[in-house]
Order: structure tokens, then sequence, then C-alpha cells
């Protein structure tokens, strides 16, 4: 059952999907794809770029609303101490880079 039901007068119904329609992405997402545009971006300087300590919540935003898949490359490394490890890399295809360019662009955001 949706809500509100059908039989709801009209002003109502509409009121609930302006409501409820897709809603702008938050700015840090907005920085991130601009920053996501100019090729690959490593962890964290999508935290930077943000900024905000949880950019793959906002990797996250963006993959879902823009229903692209955004690749998270794990690239090993040393650490100070000599311990192996890795971080993340965002990295978009073309095509993705496209889909971002057209959102930001349809909001009004100069790209």
């Amino acid at each position: 059952m949706s809500y509100p039901p059908k039989e709801a007068a009209p002003n109502t119904r509409v009121k609930y999907i302006k409501k409820h329609s897709a809603k702008p992405l938050p700015c840090r997402a907005v920085r991130l794809m601009m920053e996501l545009l100019k090729g690959p971006v490593e962890r964290e300087k999508a935290d930077r770029t943000a900024p905000a300590s949880n950019s793959p919540h906002y990797v996250m935003l963006i993959r879902r609303r823009l229903k692209i898949d955004i690749e998270c490359e794990r690239v090993p490394y040393t650490t100070k101490d000599g311990e192996q490890s890795w971080y993340g890399r965002y990295i978009t295809t073309p095509a993705e880079r496209q889909v971002i360019r057209d959102y930001l662009q349809s909001a009004g955001v100069e790209v």
C-alpha cells in the first residue's frame, strides 16, 4: 500500500511525492565528484576533499544515486613500521565520469 492512499486528496499526494523525491546530493559528495572527474582519488585525498573522515559514505551515496560502480582499487604499500598494508583508490571509467558530469551540469554546477 502506498502512502498517502490513492484516494487521498490530489494536493496531499503531490506534497508527499515532492517531499520524498530524490534530494540533491550533499555538498561533500559534489566536491568529491568534482575530484573524481580529474582522475583516480586516494581515500585520504577523498577525506580531505569532502572534507570528512567518512568519504566512503559519500562514495556510496554517489554510487547509489547515479547508479554507477566507482571501483575501489587496493593499492599495496609498506607502513612506516615496515608492515604490509593497502589503501583504497577510487577509479571512475570514462562512462562514469560522463554520468557524473551530466549530473553536476543538471544541478547547475560548472564543470
